[in-house]
């Protein structure tokens, strides 16, 4: 310890970090996950799509070339 404080520690605090460096051995796999997942993966897909769509009638509409985003 710098300065030798003697600082008290708390239970709760050492608890806590304790679970939070060891997260990945507590997980488990649930449908909640996988909901949780698929909507991280879903709408971002979603939302570039209607933006992409957006970008290609404004391009339409402005008589310039359609361009590729992917």
């Amino acid at each position: 310890m710098a300065g030798g404080l003697g600082v008290k520690e708390n239970v709760h605090v050492e608890k806590w970090a304790h679970m939070r460096e060891h997260l990945e051995l507590g997980f488990k796999f649930s449908k909640n996950a996988g909901k949780l997942a698929m909507f991280g993966v879903a709408v971002p897909v979603l939302v570039y799509a209607a933006c992409v769509g957006e970008f290609r009638v404004m391009d339409k509409m402005a008589g310039r070339s359609e361009k590729k985003f992917m």
